[in-house]
């Protein structure tokens, strides 16, 4: 082959290398591009999977069971609720022995604004024994004051003695029964005689 035929075949030889080997190398580059961007791809869709996996985990256990709200009830404890004072169903009185004298009741006097439930000295209230007396409430009533008097066993004549003015509001269901018979002396007329509220269970 003569020298110059030679060496262009040789120029050739070397440019045709040059280009294979910087193709390898552009192929290469490009596959170490998909794999960054692949790789960053999969860290970004685990990170979002795991920061939604804690704001589930955070929601739920943010909100309180039903069992456990259902547990923490009243009526699911067992608690019993405060008496109304509305659940005042009767009243009772106890009397000194001096009241019962020479025949006497008990009787009650009750009124409001523009009612009562009798003309003085009230009405006779239902003999219980022991000196205990009992007036059961009206359903609907609107009475806010009232007061226990000694009167005759015909329930209209005025025996002389009574307590002093009792407001309904203030009477505890708890402690229904007013008691005065620690008062040895009779009392007559006002202001009255004072006793004290008392427990009392109904048979």
């Amino acid at each position: 082959m003569p020298i110059f035929l030679k060496g262009t075949y040789m120029k050739t030889h070397l440019l045709t290398w040059g280009m294979s080997l910087t193709a390898v190398a552009l192929l290469a580059a490009c596959g170490q591009s998909q794999n960054t961007s692949s790789q960053a791809s999969s860290v970004a869709s685990s990170s979002m999977e795991s920061s939604l996996s804690t704001e589930s985990s955070l929601e739920e256990s943010s909100l309180p069971e039903e069992s456990s709200l259902e547990e923490s009830s009243p009526e699911a404890s067992g608690e019993e609720t405060s008496t109304s004072p509305s659940e005042l169903t009767a009243v009772y009185f106890k009397q000194a022995d001096w009241w019962g004298d020479d025949g006497a009741w008990s009787g009650i006097y009750l009124w409001g604004d523009d009612s009562k439930n009798a003309d003085w000295p009230g009405q006779p209230m239902e003999n219980l024994g022991d000196g205990i007396w009992k007036f059961a409430f009206p359903e609907e009533m609107d009475y806010t004051n009232l007061i226990f008097t000694r009167i005759g066993p015909d329930g209209l004549t005025d025996y002389g003695a009574k307590t002093i003015d009792l407001a309904i509001a203030d009477i505890d269901p708890e402690t229904p029964l007013y008691d005065i018979s620690g008062v040895t002396t009779p009392i007559w007329g006002d202001p009255g005689v004072s006793g004290i509220w008392t427990a009392y269970e109904a048979e």
